[in-house]
């Protein structure tokens, strides 16, 4: 019975949450997991995948057009 309870809390909740706002953090979360080893800030660091995190909540703040809502 909990686990109907979470499949109905996961699509009315979380599901409209991650297509709405998340989709973009989780693009760029793969995209420096994937290139963390090749690009780097420094010469002596690379960047750690979880900066990922400070550019999908930055991507919280983009309007879409009125076109798109």
């Amino acid at each position: 019975m909990p686990f109907f309870i979470f499949i109905i809390f996961f699509r009315s909740f979380f599901f409209p949450l991650m297509t709405k706002f998340f989709f973009p953090f989780v693009i760029f979360h793969f995209f420096f997991f994937f290139s963390g080893h090749k690009y780097s800030y420094t010469a002596n660091d690379s960047p750690h995948p979880h900066d990922a995190v400070a550019l999908g909540l930055m991507t919280l703040r983009y309007d879409p057009p009125s076109s798109v809502t």
